[in-house]
C-alpha cells in the first residue's frame, strides 16, 4: 500500500490534506482518487490508514480509518560514521542503510577524505541526503526517515567515539576483531564507523582507539567504502534483532 508521510498528528476519523509533490505522486503516478486507500505516517511514528475523499490539482483530502504502531521502525539505534567520499557513494550509502534500519548517517571529514564542498554545495548535498532518506522511508515502511546533516571534523568524531555506547571502527589491518562478542556488553548507541578509500591514517586511528572505539574486521577481502559501510550495518543491525524472523 502506498505510504507518505504526514507534518501533522491526526485522529481516527479525522480529515487530513495531502499537498506539494504528494498530490502528484498520488493523482498521477499512482492514479489513486477517491474511495482509494493509502497510509502515512505521523511525527510521532504512528501510522494512519487513509482513505482518499476528494483529489484536485493542489490538493488531496483523506479520511483517517485507523492509527497503529509503525511495525517498520527500527527499535536500536545505529549510528553510520562515514567518511567523506567523491561522486554519489555518500547518496547510495544512505539509501541503502535507511533501507536496513539504521537511525542517522553522519558524513565526517579526516586526512584521506575527499575535501569538505564550501557552503552552497553542502547545502545542495545535504539537501539531496534528506530527500534520498525520506525516499526511502517511504519505500521500506519506516515512518521517521534516517537522520543526515552536514558533514562534522574528525575532532567531532574523536569526541562521539568516547561517548557512552559502543563505537565499532572498521579496520583494514590486522588487529581488528569479528563482530562476535563486541556487542555483548554493548549498551545503545552503536556507532559505526567507516573510513575512506585507503583508510584512516594511524594516528587517527590511534585516537579513535583510545578513546574507545574498537576494531571490527570484515574478513582477509579489502572492501571498498561504501561495501564496507552496508555490510557492517546490515551485520550489526542483524545481531541487535533487527534484521531477524518477524516476530508473530
Amino acid at each position: 500500500m502506498p505510504r507518505f508521510l504526514l507534518q501533522m498528528e491526526c485522529e481516527a476519523g479525522g480529515e487530513v490534506a495531502l499537498r506539494g509533490a504528494d498530490v502528484r505522486h498520488v493523482t498521477r503516478v499512482l492514479r489513486l482518487g477517491p474511495g482509494d486507500t493509502l497510509e502515512a505516517s505521523m511525527p510521532s511514528g504512528l501510522w494512519a490508514s487513509l482513505r482518499i475523499e476528494w483529489a484536485g490539482p493542489a490538493e488531496v483530502r483523506a479520511r483517517v480509518l485507523s492509527i497503529r504502531p509503525a511495525p517498520g521502525d527500527p527499535t536500536h539505534e545505529v549510528i553510520l560514521y562515514v567518511a567523506l567520499a567523491k561522486g554519489d557513494v555518500i547518496d547510495r550509502i544512505v539509501q541503502r542503510v535507511s533501507e536496513l534500519g539504521v537511525t542517522r548517517v553522519v558524513p565526517f571529514a579526516c586526512q584521506r577524505s575527499v575535501p569538505t564542498p564550501d557552503a552552497s554545495r553542502i547545502h545542495t548535498r545535504v539537501g539531496r541526503w534528506q530527500r534520498i532518506a525520506e525516499e526511502s522511508c517511504k519505500q521500506s515502511g519506516r515512518t521517521r526517515p534516517l537522520g543526515v546533516g552536514g558533514p562534522v571534523g574528525f575532532a567531532d568524531v574523536a569526541r562521539a567515539s568516547a561517548e557512552p555506547g559502543v563505537t565499532l571502527l572498521l579496520s583494514p589491518g590486522d588487529g581488528g576483531l569479528p563482530l562476535d562478542g563486541l556487542l555483548a556488553d554493548a549498551v545503545p548507541p552503536v556507532r559505526v564507523l567507516v573510513g575512506p578509500e585507503g583508510g584512516l591514517t594511524g594516528d587517527e586511528e590511534d585516537a579513535l582507539v583510545g578513546g574507545g572505539a574498537r576494531r571490527l574486521q570484515l574478513g582477509q577481502r579489502v572492501l571498498r567504502c561504501e561495501t564496507a559501510a552496508v555490510a557492517a550495518c546490515a551485520l550489526v543491525l542483524h545481531a541487535l534483532g533487527e534484521l531477524g524472523p518477524t516476530p508473530n
